[in-house]
């Protein structure tokens, strides 16, 4: 039992990192659309990224994509505006 939770942990912890990486790298393709995204439109403009994280990853719950980027659940608006963030770096 000990061993099947800890590859659950570890499954689960890689799928985390994917998440979050695909995050940072869709909103750097869309930097335009997510930059211009208003705080009252969130749904709109995540929706195909959403989409897109549960045809990868199997994950449509926007809890458990929320908590994979910030290690745990903030919600829409703020997944928006870590977005935001990583498009005004100068990485972006």
């Amino acid at each position: 039992m000990k061993k099947a939770t800890e590859v659950y942990v570890s499954k689960r912890e890689r799928l985390h990192v994917e998440i979050r990486n695909y995050t940072i790298q869709w909103s750097k393709l869309n930097k335009e659309v997510v930059l211009n995204a208003k705080l009252n439109k969130v749904s709109t403009v995540i929706a195909p990224l959403l989409n897109e994280i549960q045809d990868l990853f199997g994950v449509k719950d926007l809890r458990v994509i929320s908590k994979a980027v910030f290690g745990k659940d903030l919600g829409r608006k703020e997944l928006l505006k870590f977005m935001k963030s990583v498009c005004n770096e100068n990485v972006c």
